[in-house]
């Protein structure tokens, strides 16, 4: 019984890590299927825009339509 459980733990051990399936949603059906992929840059600007004051937190996402707009703009002309 016992090296039944641990055949069984180390597949979802291999299934969670090489497809990326989240450990908890596969032994609990709970929280999402899928990890989300790390990506420091993103966590980085969302801490801190977190703690930006909501009239701070606008201007930033004012600033961003600006730079998506330009950057739509740069690509057209190529």
């Amino acid at each position: 019984m016992e090296q039944s459980t641990a055949r069984k733990d180390r597949i979802i051990e291999l299934i969670c890590i090489n497809c990326g399936v989240n450990e908890k949603w596969m032994r609990e059906g709970t929280g999402k299927m899928f990890k989300e992929k790390q990506n420091p840059r993103r966590d980085r600007v969302m801490r801190n825009f977190d703690a930006l004051d909501d009239y701070l937190q606008e201007y930033v996402i004012k600033q961003l339509d600006i730079l998506l707009e330009a950057q739509e703009q740069n690509k057209a002309k190529k």
